[in-house]
C-alpha cells in the first residue's frame, strides 16, 4: 500500500499507518513530496496497532509486491 503525501503527511504517516497496521497490511510506503523521502512501514506489531519499522528512505531502491522487481528511490523525485 501506498500514500502520496504533500499536505495530508501527518495524517499519513499517523492515523492511516494505524489504519493499516491493524488490518495487517504487511508494508506501507508514503512517498514525502516535501522533503523527497519515502517513509516505510513494515511488519505490523502483535497488538495490531503499529509497525515494528518504520525506515526514511532517501536513496537506494524499494522492493515492489508481488516479485515486480525494485523501485530506485530517487527515481520518485527526478523531475
Amino acid at each position: 500500500m501506498a500514500e502520496v503525501g504533500d499536505s495530508t503527511l501527518r495524517y499519513d504517516l499517523d492515523v492511516k499507518a494505524r489504519l493499516y497496521a491493524t488490518h495487517s497490511i504487511p508494508e506501507y510506503w508514503v512517498v514525502d513530496l516535501v522533503d523527497n523521502c519515502v517513509w516505510r512501514h513494515r511488519r505490523p506489531s502483535g497488538s495490531g496497532r503499529q509497525y515494528a519499522e518504520r525506515d526514511e528512505l532517501r536513496d537506494g531502491t524499494l522492493e515492489l509486491p508481488g516479485g515486480l522487481g525494485e523501485l530506485a528511490v530517487a527515481e520518485l523525485f527526478t523531475p
